[in-house]
């Protein structure tokens, strides 16, 4: 009953948003405002706090309004902000908590900023990703040794020798490492360069871990860098196990706290949080950059280059001018949601996508480092075990028949095929 309750609070508080939004000057505004507020007071939980400021953030699914509508918009998310602060920092609308410090002209700038980073990662972001669609399925090129870690079964299994489990699965999990191992050396800083922002500081250690993938799955540069020169294989994942995005509202906060429910009993009631997507991942396209523009590749239309292209040129003109450090720090951290996306157009062939997660200090216990490397890489591993669909050995992988009867035996349900690439 409560939660029906608030889900007609929540209904209610959308209806009075948007009505001040699209119609304005309003006889009775100032009464629907104190309506509004008094209604926030009881709203008790995140998840329709977050769930109201998307409808409002997102009204027209983001698109530019006219200036009065924008105008509107901007006051009744910030009456909204400025009434529920103390729950914004819990939400991925903490950048807004201490927006009351800003005057009008800097408000307008960083939501604006906000709408437009928000906008290009969803326009970055795998949509519509069903499980049979086999014209986007990612894979990860490694090396042969690697291949032993990631298909491993539970390891009182595997020590007692036990064979009598017909369901058996990959307990193995995929890991992001730190982005300061990535090989493009720009990595980071290619999208400060193209907004005309100066440049971060690359020796600084990186908050950031991400997992590159591709749809490029027998392509000899991919196996000459990544696969170990063709020793190694490319392990093609399952897409059950990543995040469908259809709506730019439905996006995590990377760098945000993300609401989850915390019971059962929360996860059953609220049909907004579905117990089996908790821990799925988004995955993010990359977008290739030449000379500040973007640049065609093969996973994206023409109609989406375009259109990120005119977000990058509206961010730069948001951008443009700005002298105050505090409105600088506060543009940084806006940015740093999509700074991860971008790269040089010498890598286009790699047709990458990627899964990212940011790290702050208070998660800092969820990182290992790799005991067999002398470097000591920092990693994270993703929360749910691997879902490996298909596993391609490389054109110079030898004995691929001594390898196949283990992974089998782990998981019978795993193809295997080889590279079609001659190569030596």
């Amino acid at each position: 009953e409560e939660h029906e309750t608030s889900d007609i609070g929540l209904a209610y508080a959308k209806s009075l948003c948007n009505l001040i939004i699209k119609e304005g000057n309003l006889p009775v505004q100032d009464s629907i405002i104190s309506r509004l507020a008094e209604l926030l007071k009881h709203f008790h939980r995140l998840v329709y706090l977050e769930e109201l400021l998307d409808s409002i953030f997102y009204y027209n699914k983001g698109e530019k309004l006219e200036s009065d509508e924008t105008t509107r918009q901007m006051a009744i998310f910030f009456e909204v902000v400025t009434v529920c602060r103390e729950q914004l920092f819990q939400t991925k609308y903490a950048f807004f908590q201490d927006w009351s410090s800003y005057d009008e002209n800097e408000q307008s700038s960083l939501f604006q900023i906000y709408r437009l980073t928000q906008l290009v990662k969803f326009k970055l972001a795998i949509k519509k990703f069903q499980k049979d669609d086999k014209t986007l399925q990612v894979g990860h090129y490694t090396k042969r040794n690697t291949l032993d870690k990631m298909v491993r079964y539970r390891k009182e299994d595997v020590q007692s020798g036990c064979t009598d489990y017909p369901d058996r699965k990959v307990e193995s999990k995929s890991r992001l490492y730190n982005a300061n191992y990535m090989n493009d050396t720009q990595e980071g800083i290619l999208l400060d360069k193209a907004l005309d922002l100066p440049e971060s500081d690359k020796l600084q250690p990186s908050s950031w871990y991400l997992m590159s993938l591709t749809n490029n799955h027998d392509n000899l540069s991919m196996w000459s860098q990544y696969g170990e020169s063709g020793e190694g294989v490319c392990i093609v994942l399952g897409n059950d196990s990543f995040k469908e995005v259809s709506e730019v509202e439905e996006m995590d906060s990377f760098t945000a706290k993300k609401i989850v429910a915390e019971t059962s009993e929360e996860l059953n009631l609220d049909n907004k949080v579905e117990k089996h997507e908790v821990e799925k991942d988004e995955l993010y396209r990359i977008c290739y950059l030449k000379d500040n523009k973007v640049i065609k590749s093969n996973l994206f239309e023409e109609e989406d280059i375009t259109k990120i292209q005119n977000y990058l040129d509206e961010l730069k003109d948001a951008v443009e001018g700005v002298s105050s450090k505090k409105i600088r720090e506060a543009i940084d951290t806006c940015l740093e949601e999509i700074r991860y996306l971008f790269k040089s157009a010498d890598y286009a062939y790699e047709s990458e996508v990627r899964i990212l997660k940011y790290v702050s200090e208070k998660d800092r216990k969820d990182v290992k480092y790799d005991l067999d490397d002398v470097e000591r890489r920092l990693y994270i591993e993703r929360k749910t075990p691997m879902q490996i669909e298909k596993i391609i050995f490389g054109p110079k992988f030898a004995n691929a028949d001594f390898a196949t009867p283990y992974i089998q035996w782990v998981d019978k349900n795993i193809q295997f095929e080889r590279s079609r690439i001659h190569y030596r």
